[in-house]
């Protein structure tokens, strides 16, 4: 072949590749600026954009009268931006040093400030900065550090333990970006009123992370405040007069809207704990000695006399008993083979009705036990709200009102007619909660079953009661003989508080276990206190006191004593 054909020849062919190749040149330029523009754009402004979430401050939790409950205080935070460094310059190793003297930990071997400059992303380093720690940073940090102050709020409960369980706690959610979450109590429940609307942020970052402008995309919405029936006066009362040593519970409430003004269940818990890490032994500690549960709500116990209302209550309508009967007490009464001992063994002797409910006579309930039925008492146990969850904002146990089904079903065997001698004098199989006994107390001074209320807002719900007048004016009249002759006299007098009463010691274990162990306190009997309460020129309240495995009700007394007391100088 001629020279200048080769030529020809080579010249074609480096012209269709060197076309081959601006082809693809231009397709891939395409490919990018084209099909790709937006991802390539959202790349590069990575490089020098970050869209942060802000989240919105959360709602205040109120008392009654505006009183803080929950609030946010203001924190300083130190954070690191990455800028994804596979290893730490000299310059970042002084300013993470000059850190770790300042605050006196290691910072370079943590695993999250490395893993954050490599991937050039954000890590708090320290949360809750005093003003020392921050004046010293701003001293010593060049102006150029990676490190950078922060500031925001933080959750903040400022009378730490009172009403933990009504209040609740916050904690992670299961995305951590999201934030704190309630986990129990107001914060839970009413998550997403307090939680409000978080906001976003845009901001342009230099070459070392540090934000050099920025814009708001969306605005953060504060959570709304929320204002609860509780008066924190009350409140800080019940606590101060309720034993810290103990367990159980206090609450007081309004009989006539079911607000409900103070609550009290020990053990409780700091909710200000849980805003940090929590260490495991503490945790573990809560959690045996069940701090978390709401006594008040969540735990059901023999009502023991408390019942004796229900009881002499379904008695009178039932016409086995009238207003005028008289019983005799030995000390026993015979049933079968087996004689049921009535709480003072050398007997009261000749007792009217009145007499036998103030002073707790166990023999006037065996006999009606004897000459009632099961389901008929359990059918006025359910007419005061007993054996049913109370209709409320906060879960609660439904308790238990035995009845011949019920054991038929639970127990597989008939109810023998012993049983309702127990029923009778509240052991047995009877479970309540204290709440439901709050409301069965209040409907017997207005005649009305109340839904107990724990926010302002909320509307007053009541229901009439399904029992005579008469008969609840009976049992009112009984009350006050509680505390004028009966077994509530240990509270005293209190001039200026007119108290309707009635006590409770609630065997939680059969006897030869408790006098085989008599050293464990888990074989205790639980004390009640009930009382209606009212002073001259002050709303009438209901309080409710149980005492976990304290023998007798003397100790529930007692605190309903110092809690009337303290009362009474708080509306001087």
């Amino acid at each position: 072949m001629l020279p200048h054909v080769k030529s020809a020849h080579k010249i074609t062919h480096l012209t269709i590749g060197f076309t081959c190749l601006l082809t693809l040149i231009a397709a891939r330029l395409f490919d990018l600026q084209v099909r790709h523009a937006k991802q390539m754009l959202e790349q590069s402004q990575k490089n020098f954009l970050r869209t942060e979430k802000v989240q919105a401050t959360r709602g205040n939790i109120l008392d009654a009268n505006g009183n803080l409950l929950a609030t946010n205080r203001p924190v300083i935070k130190l954070v690191w931006h990455g800028v994804g460094t596979p290893k730490m310059l000299e310059s970042q190793l002084n300013a993470i040093k000059t850190l770790e003297n300042i605050l006196g930990t290691e910072l370079l071997a943590t695993y999250s400030l490395q893993r954050a400059e490599r991937l050039g992303r954000r890590v708090e380093l320290a949360d809750d900065l005093s003003l020392e720690i921050v004046s010293r940073i701003v001293e010593q940090l060049p102006v150029n550090s990676q490190a950078h102050l922060l500031s925001g709020v933080q959750r903040y409960y400022p009378h730490t333990e009172i009403a933990s369980h009504l209040l609740g706690y916050l904690g992670q959610g299961l995305e951590v970006d999201t934030g704190l979450h309630g986990k129990s109590g107001f914060e839970k429940l009413l998550e997403d009123e307090l939680r409000g609307e978080e906001g976003e942020v845009q901001k342009i970052i230099n070459s070392i992370g540090k934000s050099i402008a920025e814009r708001e995309l969306k605005q953060a919405n504060a959570g709304a405040d929320i204002k609860t029936t509780l008066d924190l006066p009350l409140q800080e009362l019940a606590e101060e007069a309720f034993p810290k040593t103990n367990s159980g519970c206090l609450l007081i409430m309004d009989p006539n809207s079911g607000a409900l003004r103070a609550l009290v269940s020990r053990p409780n818990f700091d909710p200000n704990i849980f805003l940090d890490t929590l260490d495991p032994e503490t945790w573990k500690e809560l959690q045996q000695q069940k701090a978390f549960l709401n006594r008040a709500f969540n735990a059901a116990y023999p009502p023991a006399s408390i019942f004796k209302l229900v009881t002499v209550a379904a008695a009178l309508e039932q016409g086995i008993i009238t207003p005028d009967s008289v019983v005799n007490c030995c000390g026993y009464y015979q049933f079968g083979n087996y004689r049921h001992w009535c709480m003072q063994h050398q007997g009261h002797g000749k007792l009217s009705i009145k007499q036998a409910v103030a002073k707790s006579c166990n023999i006037l309930f065996y006999h009606i036990g004897k000459h009632i039925h099961v389901d008929t008492l359990a059918d006025y146990a359910q007419r005061f709200g007993l054996g049913q969850r109370v209709d409320m904002l906060f879960p609660n146990l439904p308790g238990l009102v035995p009845t011949s089904a019920w054991k038929k079903e639970a127990k597989k065997e008939r109810w023998w007619p012993g049983e309702t001698l127990s029923f009778a004098i509240g052991q047995s199989y009877t479970l309540v909660t204290p709440i439901q006994i709050a409301c069965m107390v209040s409907s017997i001074f207005t005649g009305q079953l109340v839904t107990p209320r724990l926010l302002q807002d909320d509307p007053v719900q009541t229901k009439p009661v399904n029992i005579k007048p008469s008969t609840l004016e009976f049992i009112r009249d009984s009350m006050r003989a509680v505390v004028k002759i009966g077994t509530g006299v240990r509270t005293g007098s209190i001039d200026g508080i007119e108290i309707y009463a009635k006590t409770g010691t609630a065997q939680v274990s059969s006897l030869a276990l408790r006098e085989k162990d008599t050293k464990n306190d888990r074989y205790k009997e639980h004390g009640w206190f009930v009382a209606y309460c009212k002073q001259a020129n002050s709303d009438p309240f209901v309080m409710v006191i149980l005492m976990e495995h304290v023998e007798t009700s003397i100790a529930a007394a007692q605190v309903a004593k110092n809690f009337l007391l303290g009362y009474k100088e708080l509306c001087q």
